[in-house]
């Protein structure tokens, strides 16, 4: 298995939000959210994301587990980010439209 690496720069910021904190990483694109999960199984790590996109739900809307799992099968999309690395890695996408950075955070200390 090959792989192709290039030379790129990117502009990264960063916002404190005191007393919250994501369960996985986050990435925020200009109309969506990208959930970042990991784990030896890849069926694992698609689990992982799918739980977090349902979780996110379940905080925006209010709504309860099933109806979450049931609107996460056509609102969220689920992508493989790679299987190279003995972690392998998952996410899931979320569009801006249904929820805030907000519901993807949980109560820290």
């Amino acid at each position: 298995m090959a792989s192709i690496e290039v030379e790129g720069r990117i502009l990264l910021r960063f916002s404190l939000i005191k007393h919250k904190a994501p369960e996985w990483p986050i990435v925020e694109l200009d109309d969506h959210y990208s959930i970042l999960t990991a784990d030896e199984d890849l069926d694992k790590a698609v689990k992982l994301a799918s739980e977090q996109a349902v979780k996110a739900l379940m905080r925006a809307k209010g709504w309860p587990f099933e109806k979450a799992y049931m609107f996460g099968s056509i609102g969220v999309k689920l992508a493989i980010n790679q299987v190279v690395d003995p972690k392998k890695g998952a996410r899931a996408i979320i569009p801006k439209t249904l929820v805030t950075l907000n519901d993807l955070l949980i109560e820290s200390d």
